[in-house]
């Protein structure tokens, strides 16, 4: 059982990541003249990124999208660049990513999009009740918890021979992630 649990909880950890894409999405860079508003009406859903390598926030709402088999458009914003901000600012009032824009709805949180996602598609949460909470209160715990896990190892699914110092802090959490995976796969 593959739930929306576990696509958040495996971003979180970039054990999922590949390079390998499908390909029947749309993958454009920015483009200054595209704002939100020229994407409302659009056929198919666009999902505003950063860089999957580099954005778990990104990443999630990328891959909360493909498990639910929605075909949708890519604009990838650069991260780390001049003038990001400004360009973000176009697509949210909260000026990060991801965005996903649904017709005349725009979402910009990671666990919003994934909320909106699965109720159009409820084989993403369990279809147990207590199941079903238990797998929210662990998603919200993984979206918005575990600070000494992202500052010690933040995501970069290209890093090689990356040296990272186990404190007591990251392997407590490290620790935790792991008790709630187990207590739901």
């Amino acid at each position: 059982l593959i739930s929306l649990l576990s696509i958040l909880c495996v971003c979180v950890c970039c054990f999922f990541f590949s390079s390998r894409r499908r390909h029947t999405r749309s993958d454009r860079d920015w483009s200054s003249d595209v704002c939100s508003s020229d994407l409302k009406g659009m056929s198919k859903p666009t999902l505003v990124i950063g860089n999957r390598n580099y954005s778990s926030w990104s990443y999630r709402a990328w891959l909360i999208l493909t498990k639910a088999n929605i075909e949708f458009d890519i604009v990838r914003i650069p991260l780390f660049v001049d003038g990001f901000k400004d360009q973000i600012a176009k697509f949210s009032p909260a000026g990060k990513v991801p965005i996903y824009i649904d017709d005349d709805l725009t979402i910009w949180d990671s666990l919003s999009i994934a909320e909106y996602i699965a109720e159009k598609h409820s084989e993403l949460w369990p279809s147990q009740e207590k199941a079903r909470a238990i797998a929210r209160t662990i998603s919200a715990e993984m979206h918005a918890g575990f600070s000494a896990v992202r500052n010690a190892m933040p995501m970069n699914c290209r890093a090689t021979g990356r040296k990272v110092k186990i404190t007591s802090e990251v392997n407590a959490e490290v620790s935790r992630i792991q008790t709630s995976l187990d207590r739901v796969l």
